[in-house]
C-alpha cells in the first residue's frame, strides 16, 4: 500500500504486538500497542488521499486506526472483538468504524479528524 502519497508502496506487517512500516529506504515507523494483534492489517480510505492502517487484538477486545506516518488516530483504541470495516453509513462525509463488542453488541463510531 502506498501510505505517504508519493507513489511507491510501502509494506504493512503485524509481528505480535507491534505495526511495522517500511519502504526500500527502511524502517518508516514501528509500533508496540502491548497487546496479541490478529496477524492483519487493513488499509481503509478516509478520503482526501488519507490512508488509514487499522489492526485489533480480539482477545483483549480493542481496535486502532493509525495514520500513513504511524500516528494514532483521536479516539484510539476503541472496543471491538471482530475485524471491522470503515465507511460513511450516515453519507455525512465523516467516516465511521462499524465493528461488534465482546457483548455482541454491533457499534459505529465516528472518526474524528487529525
Amino acid at each position: 500500500m502506498d501510505l505517504d502519497g508519493d507513489g511507491a508502496f510501502e509494506v504493512v506487517r503485524i509481528t505480535n504486538d507491534s505495526l511495522i512500516a517500511s519502504n526500500a529506504k527502511g524502517l518508516l515507523f514501528a509500533k508496540k500497542v502491548g497487546e496479541a494483534l490478529l496477524q492483519q492489517a487493513s488499509a481503509y480510505s478516509l478520503g482526501a488521499n488519507t490512508i488509514a492502517i487499522g489492526m485489533i487484538s480480539p482477545s483483549n477486545g480493542k481496535a486502532w486506526l493509525f495514520d500513513g506516518s504511524g500516528r494514532e488516530l483521536p479516539g484510539m483504541p476503541v472496543d471491538a472483538s471482530t475485524p471491522f470495516v470503515v465507511g460513511d453509513l450516515n453519507l455525512d462525509g465523516a467516516p465511521e468504524l462499524v465493528t461488534a463488542t465482546s457483548s455482541r453488541t454491533v457499534v459505529a463510531y465516528r472518526m474524528i479528524a487529525h
